[in-house]
């Protein structure tokens, strides 16, 4: 008999704890569902209070959205013999801002920021891309109001085909 009562006693000891604990998480989230989240600056901001824009809420959705990549060189699923430059061609669309950066990285490697010349963004490599196989490239263009647009281009290297004599 005791030893039935001291497992009873243990089964509703533990069915008492595990509902103490879900009564104190379910009060923890009602809580912090109660307070807003402000964003800190980082180290690159300025703690400036600006003034909200007179225009506030009459934005369209088409002012809201990110810049749109319009196409890329290299072609996605093309095959070249060397790749010596990126070309990025980008619409900000009806946006009022403008492309603030276009940034690539090649098979997960570091980021390289392209430049605007004659309204395409590009970059001429130092080192063109020779080596044979596939080739992933990741590209993200940010405009002036901090949307993000990002994509990726996977190519192909393969090395020229001589001609048979």
């Amino acid at each position: 008999m005791q030893v039935v009562e001291k497992r009873e006693t243990r089964r509703i000891l533990l069915i008492a704890l595990v509902m103490a604990s879900l009564i104190f998480i379910g009060a923890y989230a009602y809580t912090m569902t109660q307070f807003s989240v402000i964003q800190q600056p980082t180290t690159e901001q300025k703690n400036n209070v600006k003034a909200p824009p007179e225009t506030v809420g009459t934005e369209t959705p088409a002012q809201q959205t990110a810049p749109q990549i319009l196409a890329t060189f290299p072609t996605n699923g093309a095959s070249y013999s060397t790749v010596k430059g990126i070309v990025v061609n980008v619409d900000k669309g009806s946006d009022k801002s403008g492309v603030a950066s276009v940034i690539i990285s090649i098979d997960d490697g570091s980021r390289i920021s392209l430049v605007q010349t004659a309204g395409k963004w590009s970059l001429p490599l130092t080192s063109p891309i020779t080596q044979t196989g596939f080739h992933r490239m990741s590209i993200s263009v940010t405009d002036d109001a901090g949307r993000i647009a990002t994509t990726t281009v996977t190519f192909g290297v393969a090395p020229a085909q001589r001609p048979q004599v």
